[in-house]
This record gives structure tokens, sequence and C-alpha cells, in this order.
């Protein structure tokens, strides 16, 4: 969460690359994250906010992905626990029920 809330710190607007192809911002996300630190800094003009909003948007998309498939996972657990504990109180139940009487 805290990866997340730096990212979107940033405050970039949702709608920064709405006119620019997927696979123009993922080679300009590419091309950012191998670069050093002082290339980009040397970058002229508007290369290096392009690159590095593109980098920084890239990276929120998928801090929020792993945030969703974490949540995700962790109710798949939460309700295999709930079906575990109500299976076995019902089987306490049944056992409690007199062998003629069953089922």
């Amino acid at each position: 969460m805290n990866k997340l809330q730096r990212v979107r710190g940033l405050q970039l607007p949702p709608e920064l690359f709405g006119d620019v192809s997927e696979e123009l911002v993922v080679a300009w996300r590419a091309r950012a994250a191998k670069e050093c630190p002082s290339d980009l800094r040397a970058a002229a003009g508007p290369v290096r906010p392009t690159l590095l909003s593109a980098l920084c948007h890239g990276r929120e998309t998928e801090i929020t992905d792993s945030l969703v498939e974490l949540f995700i996972q962790l109710v798949q657990e939460i309700n295999t626990r709930a079906e575990k504990k109500v299976e076995g109180e019902f089987n306490k139940e049944l056992k409690r029920i007199p062998e003629p009487f069953r089922v």
C-alpha cells in the first residue's frame, strides 16, 4: 500500500496517456526502466518527464494488480477456513445424533 500511495502521490492524471497507443507507453516505460538515472537527468526537453511518467503510470498499474490479486487470495483463504469450520461443526452435530436417526 505504501508503494501505491507514493506513486499516487505524484498525482498523474488518469487520462495522461489516453491519446497514446499502449505499445508506445510500454516502449517509453521500458526505455526509462533500462536507463541510468544520470541519463534520465540529461534527457532534453519533454523526454524526461514523459519517460518518468510512463514508468510511474505502468508501475501504478502493476502495484494495483498485485494488490487485487493479494486481496482475492486472502478472500479465498478466509472462505476456505470458514467452509472447513462449518463442515467441522456440522460433523460434530451429526455425531451427536444417535445412529438409528441418522439419514
